[in-house]
This record gives C-alpha cells, sequence and structure tokens, in this order.
C-alpha cells in the first residue's frame, strides 16, 4: 500500500507478552497480525520479536508498553528478568524509531484512539 507504514507495537508483562503488526496511512491504522507469548518462556523481547516477525519483515517503527517503569531508554519489566534497552532494540529492529514506555502510559496514549 503505497505511504503506508508497518508499525510493530507491544504490551510487556511478566506473564505473557502481546505483539501486533499494524499498518498506518492517512491517520487510519488497521492490524495485520498479533500473537501473544508466555513471557517467561523466553529470555528475552528480542527472541520473542524474531519468531513473531520471522526474516524478512521490516517495521518502519515500533514501540512497546513495559510493565514497569522505563527510565533512560531502558526497563526490566516486573516480574521478568530481562533487561530492555532502546539501543538493543534497534538493532534487532533496523529503524530509526523504536520506543519503550511504561504500560500505564501506553494505555493513556490508546485512550485518545477510541471514538
Amino acid at each position: 500500500m503505497m505511504g503506508s507504514k508497518l508499525i510493530l507495537a507491544g504490551d510487556i508483562g511478566g506473564t505473557k507478552t502481546r505483539l501486533g503488526i499494524f499498518t498506518s496511512s492517512r491517520g487510519n491504522v488497521a492490524s495485520v497480525r498479533e500473537a501473544t507469548y508466555a513471557s517467561r518462556e523466553y529470555g528475552s523481547l528480542e527472541e520473542i520479536i524474531e519468531e513473531f516477525l520471522g526474516h524478512g519483515v521490516r517495521v518502519d517503527a515500533a514501540c512497546f508498553g513495559v510493565a514497569g517503569p522505563v527510565v533512560d531508554g531502558a526497563a526490566s519489566p516486573t516480574n521478568l528478568t530481562w533487561q530492555m534497552k532502546t539501543a538493543q532494540l534497534k538493532r534487532k529492529l533496523p529503524t530509526g524509531s523504536v520506543e519503550l514506555i511504561n504500560d500505564l502510559v501506553a494505555n493513556a496514549y490508546g485512550l485518545q484512539a477510541l471514538e
């Protein structure tokens, strides 16, 4: 689709990690694919992303809501041993736009999109 962008979004929690790919074009957002993973069965978010995206899928931007504090682009999700950093995620997802935000902040942004 000309002018559309692929966005990877995630909700990262100690029990489950939900990922989705969405297209965004002219203010319209549509779900392409979504999946849920048992977080503790993986050693990192990067492992889940690799399984979800497979090889050859390139996203234009990514944002992950994390259960727990996010400070200076780094987070340790509540009830997980993972260390997450935007710099590491940018290497995994070669896109200039990768963000980690607190999951409550992510919910607040989502409320703006509701009708």
